[in-house]
This record gives C-alpha cells, structure tokens and sequence, in this order.
C-alpha cells in the first residue's frame, strides 16, 4: 500500500557494533574501559573474541527463544552488548541485564542504549546478588563473565528468579588453550553432572562441563537443568 506508513527495517548488526565501537573508543580516556595502549586495535580483538564466543554457545543450541541473558561485571560491555545484538539478531529476543558495580562504567552501559538498533536492556549498578532483579519467564537463561571471577555456587546464589526455566548455560572467557581439568571444575565449583544446587527459588542439577575452544579464547561453559 503506497499510502501506508513507511516500513522500518531492523538496522544492520554491523551499524549497531560499529556505533558502540565508536562509543567505547570516543569514552575510554575518561572512564578507562579498555587499555589506552593500541586501544583500537584490543578493541577489536575483543569484538572478535565475543562474536566467535557466541558462535559458540549458540552451537550448544539455545532453542528459539527468548532467553533470559546476565552479563556479569559487564565494564564496557565486553562481551555482553555484542552478545546482546547477536541474541537478538538470531530471533532469540533477549531479556538483558548488564550487571556492573562500578557508577561510571554502569553510566556508559546505560548511555550505550541510545545507540540506534539497540536492543532494550537493563542495568544493575551493583554486584550480583546485591540487587533485586525484576523476575522474568524464558525457557533458557544465560549467564556470561570475561574477566569476573565468580564460581557456580556464587553465582547461582544471585540468580534472579526466571519462570518456567528449563535450562540455565554459564558461559566464561579463559585465555586460549584451557584445558578441562578437575582442578579447574573444583576452583569454579562446577559439580560432577547430576549435583544439586540452589539458586532463584529453584534447585539446579548440574550437567557437569567443558571447555570450547576458540581462535584466540576458551569458553568454560557449565550447565544445568531443574531437578526433578
């Protein structure tokens, strides 16, 4: 219909990265967000580090959405904004929060959602656990961490409560070439598969580990189910 209201196409990925790349770059000095040293150039070795990361995790199979995402000591949003854009352009309608402690960092992450295409998202100035998130209803929920250093138990402890969630995936960036160990699982508290643990109002069984391999980064990934 020629009269009709003009069609809003959604905006391209890469438009949406690329205004945040500008805006960590453009407000790095003031707030610190990455190095000063070569600031471009880590910045996009970190893009490159969350987009293969999440080319990852969706190889574990996420379903159809929406998922429940938590990005924990989000900093600059590294990899929780880009994780966001690219749930969000696999029609997986991510409901995100980004967690960051730390006033000026949570400014940025807030600022950030004015970038045109911007998927909507929450911020919690605070550290997990310490705030009350609103409750939420997806199938899966998400958790990922790139420099924070929390384990299963700590983390599960503050998870929020999501309704009628049958899959929960943490997801953690280690340095390339980690290993799976039982040093590494006792050090994140990751249980031997069919473990129970609590968090959010619901108990958890685990479904052990692993560790998946990138170009320039390892993922730590640790599962879980409801018990029955």
């Amino acid at each position: 219909d020629p009269g009709g209201p003009p069609v809003t196409e959604p905006r391209p990925v890469e438009l949406i990265i690329e205004g945040y790349r500008d805006q960590v770059l453009r407000w790095n000095r003031q707030i610190s967000l990455i190095t000063r040293k070569d600031p471009g150039g880590i910045l996009d070795r970190l893009l490159a580090q969350c987009h293969e990361g999440l080319e990852a995790v969706l190889g574990l199979g996420l379903g159809d959405g929406p998922v429940a995402y938590f990005d924990l000591g989000s900093g600059g949003g590294i990899p929780g904004v880009v994780w966001l854009v690219g749930l969000q352009h696999r029609g997986l309608a991510p409901r995100a929060c980004l967690v960051e402690p730390r006033e000026k960092r949570a400014w940025f992450l807030d600022r950030l959602r004015g970038i045109v295409g911007m998927p909507n998202y929450t911020v919690s100035e605070a550290r997990w656990g310490d705030d009350e998130l609103d409750h939420l209803q997806s199938p899966v929920a998400l958790i990922s961490l790139k420099a924070l250093k929390l384990t299963d138990t700590e983390i599960l402890a503050g998870l929020p409560q999501v309704d009628g969630c049958g899959r929960l995936v943490i997801a953690r960036y280690y340095p390339p070439g980690e290993p799976w160990t039982p040093e590494l699982a006792s050090d994140l508290h990751i249980s031997a598969s069919g473990s129970v643990l609590a968090g959010g109002g619901v108990d958890w069984c685990s479904r052990g580990g692993r560790v998946l391999s990138g170009t320039d980064f390892s993922l730590v990934i640790s599962e879980y189910i409801p018990a029955e």
